[in-house]
Order: structure tokens, then sequence, then C-alpha cells
């Protein structure tokens, strides 16, 4: 009995993980386009809402970026040449720029404490322009 244990064991955790496969693709951040190329994002600590967003070549794109956390955030994306003031907890800033790139591209938070930057502690999202 003590033998067939550690194989009962490992076929259970088998079919755990094969279970578990599929729920996990559905945990992923969801892509949000916009028809009108306007956002609403918010950040928190560390991470943006939504994280994913689409645009097309061209379109002119327009965030509002809300801090719904209980520190400091900002909103940067570099390739676009678009950053906000740091803002306070509560604080909103809108940011406008032509998605003249196609790519994929980040947005992060590039505030920095003692032990990091936020973007380090995971305050990331992916912007993909078409």
């Amino acid at each position: 009995m003590k033998k067939g244990l550690p194989t009962l064991l490992r076929g259970i955790v088998l079919v755990l993980v094969l279970v578990s496969l599929p729920l996990m693709g559905a945990c992923a951040p969801k892509e949000v386009t916009s028809p009108t190329g306007e956002f609403t994002i918010e950040g928190s600590e560390f991470s943006f809402s939504p994280a994913k967003i689409a645009v097309s070549q061209g379109d002119e794109v327009k965030i509002t970026f809300n801090n719904v956390g209980e520190v400091v955030h900002d909103f940067v994306i570099d390739e676009f040449g678009v950053k906000t003031l740091i803002l306070e907890p509560g604080g909103t800033a809108t940011l406008e720029f032509t998605a003249d790139k196609v790519g994929t591209f980040f947005f992060y938070c590039s505030v920095e404490t003692p032990t990091g930057t936020h973007r380090a502690a995971g305050m990331e999202g992916e912007i993909t322009v078409r």
C-alpha cells in the first residue's frame, strides 16, 4: 500500500493541474478597446485596471488616469511621450496623444521609493496599437 500512495497522489495532483488550466486563462487581464479611443484607467497598489488596452494606428487616444490607491502614483508611456504629474490619492489627470506607432508598449508608474519603483512592484500594463 505504501508504494501505491505516492503514485495515487501524483495522479490526483496531475488531474487538479489539468482541471485548473482553463481557469488560469480566465484570470489573465482582458484587453479593453474603445471605438472613441477614450479610456479611464485606475491605478492602485500596485496595478492598473484595465491593464491592457488596444487602439488602431492613427487613433487620437485620450486616457483619464485616476489614482484610486492610498499612495502617490503616476502614469507613463515612453513611446508616445506622455506622463502625468505624480498624483496624490484621489488625483486625476488626462493624457492625449496620437497612436502613430504599431506595436505593444508598456504603460507604468514611475514613482520611486527607497525599496524600488512601483513598476518593479508590478505596476505596469500594455497598450497595443494595431
